[in-house]
């Protein structure tokens, strides 16, 4: 069953794979709890001798998806940057429309909040590994701090579907037709932005 009736997965090959009456042997399995610090019980820090590998999963599982969101902002800004650059303004003076103070505007916007979800998403990766040593050294990864690091994670999220915006809507009509750059990398930007796991308010009670 293909994926692609969903907005930001259209073209992209998924497929939904189903086995049944399947077996899989012990050794091949790890058991998993999101909500539980690692600690050195994990394979990772018996062999490494490495915090990294100490950590709570929900510490960093919303970074390692707020980073692709990120991207798409990236990208997007990258997009309206060569369309600003190669289009003219259709209101006042006859320039293009890097010149434009309206088009100059959404531009340092955009990439202010970009920018600062980067910055966000690199301190979070301090955080994580300065709370992994603290639980190999005695102060626990509590579930309370994978849920703050998960709250920074959606407001990672957040300035990047809001960038992403700014930039789309300023591009004109014709970058959001079927085969553009600029629709797709806003196609990836909406289909996260409605994932159920990741809307801030419902676990903001948590933090």
């Amino acid at each position: 069953e293909d994926w692609g009736d969903i907005l930001g997965l259209k073209g992209s090959g998924s497929n939904t794979i189903v086995v049944k009456d399947g077996w899989i042997p012990r050794e091949f399995t790890l058991p998993m709890d999101q909500f539980r610090p690692s600690g050195t019980d994990t394979p990772g820090w018996r062999f490494h001798g490495n915090a990294l590998y100490a950590g709570q999963f929900m510490g960093y599982a919303g970074g390692s998806l707020a980073c692709s969101q990120i991207g798409a902002a990236k990208a997007a800004m990258a997009e309206y940057e060569r369309i600003i650059r190669s289009s003219r303004a259709h209101y006042g003076a006859d320039v293009l429309k890097i010149e434009h103070p309206d088009f100059q505007r959404v531009f340092g916007l955009g990439m202010s909040m970009t920018l600062a979800a980067e910055a966000l998403l690199l301190d979070t990766g301090r955080m994580y590994m300065e709370y992994s040593r603290g639980e190999v050294s005695g102060e626990p990864f509590s579930t309370l701090k994978a849920y703050q690091m998960m709250g920074i994670h959606h407001q990672i999220i957040r300035l990047a579907w809001e960038a992403g915006l700014e930039f789309f809507r300023a591009a004109s009509s014709s970058n959001a037709l079927d085969g553009q750059p600029m629709q797709r990398f806003f196609r990836d930007l909406a289909t996260f932005k409605n994932n159920a796991t990741h809307q801030a308010d419902f676990f903001a009670p948590e933090i």
